[in-house]
């Protein structure tokens, strides 16, 4: 499923580049890229299409409401001060050469050995000493008059990336004024930051979107109730995948209470679980009318082959009743004269071992 995602994602980046270079017009306009907006249910598939967008040369951003602190600028910082806590690691500096803030390459670091390695390693002495007399700002400062705006706002989706990385100085900054962080302190803080996966964050954390008119918006399917846009696609709205039923099912009861069954297997439990499913349906079907509703002119969906979504429904054919003995099985599209189906390994096919034999 990931190789069918990454697929449909790579095209509907194609489109958007086609689209946008087609010449559109939105109410007597030329279209845009911050006309466009790619919905998903999931961030991970927001960053996949990020990914593919910038592969294209289409700039976009992620306007998920979310957090700075989950953002490569972020990991950006974390490198940067992990080589100013210890200057002497060749690994650290070498993974903080990477960064914007020196602009090395992989293919350089490599060729050049540990002779390139030197250069910022010197650079990162320097900024440790900046970091001692005047703290965090006048190290992004420094960062800053060695190149590093000129460097970021050369690449695709720059002007995004140059904001996350002044909004992160920015809070860095004032934790180690207001709390008298060292460089030790101030690396713990801003790894818990990272590590945080709240979804809803202080409105000091959110990331700014200031710069962000002439780029292709990437939104959660949930974060985007209310606003509209002139194009939208939904390339990933097929991805639904259900998984096992939960051990402790999530519900609300007949006066309207939210409930958790925590008595184990039981035919109360059977009727909770179906609760907790009917409920998980009732929501997917809400995200869908929303997504299906923020177009204002074209919404286009991405499907994969009918084919590559057949083998993830749940077997059906398992039963040892009757008729249903010898139904297909949705999985393998084979039957079993002994259970009704066979487990498929992923190829469509059932395992040659018939021990391995769905017995639901």
């Amino acid at each position: 499923m990931a190789l069918w995602r990454d697929h449909v994602i790579t095209d509907a980046a194609h489109d958007i580049k086609r689209l946008i270079q087609s010449g559109a017009t939105f109410e007597g306009r030329p279209l845009v890229p911050g006309d466009i907006a790619v919905l998903a249910a999931r961030r991970s598939e927001l960053e996949a299409t990020q990914e593919a967008l910038l592969a294209v040369g289409v700039p976009s951003v992620i306007n998920a409401g979310g957090s700075v602190f989950h953002t490569p600028a972020a990991d950006e910082w974390v490198a940067l001060l992990e080589a100013l806590e210890q200057p002497h690691r060749s690994d650290r500096v070498r993974a903080a050469a990477l960064t914007s803030f020196f602009g090395c390459s992989a293919e350089a670091l490599d060729a050049g050995g540990d002779e390139l390695t030197d250069s910022p390693a010197d650079r990162i002495r320097t900024l440790t000493d900046v970091f001692t007399t005047r703290g965090v700002a006048a190290v992004l400062e420094v960062t800053v008059v060695a190149g590093l705006t000129a460097r970021v706002l050369g690449r695709v989706s720059g002007e995004r990336t140059l904001t996350d990385l002044r909004h992160i100085g920015e809070a860095l900054h004032r934790v180690s004024v207001e709390d008298r962080l060292g460089i030790v302190g101030l690396l713990g803080w801003l790894r818990e930051q990272v590590a945080d996966d709240k979804v809803e964050v202080a409105s000091e954390r959110t990331r700014r979107l200031d710069s962000d008119a002439a780029a292709v918006q990437l939104v959660t399917i949930h974060g985007s109730k209310g606003p509209e846009y002139p194009v939208v696609y939904l390339p990933t709205l097929w991805n639904r995948y259900v998984g096992n039923d939960p051990e402790i099912p999530l519900f609300h009861d007949d006066s309207g209470r939210r409930c958790r069954d925590v008595g184990g297997r039981s035919p109360f439990h059977r009727h909770s679980v179906a609760r907790h499913w009917r409920e998980d349906a009732g929501e997917s079907l809400r995200l869908l009318y929303v997504a299906m509703t923020r177009a204002q002119s074209q919404s286009s969906r991405g499907t994969p082959p009918p084919s590559a979504t057949r083998r993830r429904r749940r077997c059906t054919g398992c039963s040892s009743g009757g008729a249903r003995r010898e139904r297909w099985c949705r999985t393998s599209r084979r039957s079993s004269p002994r259970t009704g189906c066979s487990r498929s390994s992923g190829t469509g096919r059932p395992p040659a071992d018939p021990r391995s034999r769905c017995r639901t």
